[in-house]
């Protein structure tokens, strides 16, 4: 299941929770909640809890703030 496959009731819970998140970072998202679901019997569907267990992804924005801005300058 694509991002763009998503229920749209779990865009909003989503988008407002990972502002900060790259692409790159999203996509890990991605992965990690699709091998979730595919652990919890549900292969075919990602949930939107399984989206939102990301207790191991943080972002680089909040880790290393700094590293970011010198980025973006």
């Amino acid at each position: 299941m694509a991002f763009s496959e998503l229920p749209d009731e779990y865009i909003p819970a989503i988008a407002s929770s990972t502002d900060k998140f790259s692409g790159a970072e999203l996509e890990t998202l991605a992965a990690k909640a699709a091998l979730l679901a595919f652990h919890n019997g549900h292969p075919q569907q990602i949930t939107l809890f399984d989206l939102e267990n990301r207790s191991t992804i943080v972002p680089l924005a909040i880790t290393d703030a700094a590293a970011v801005e010198r980025m973006q300058e």
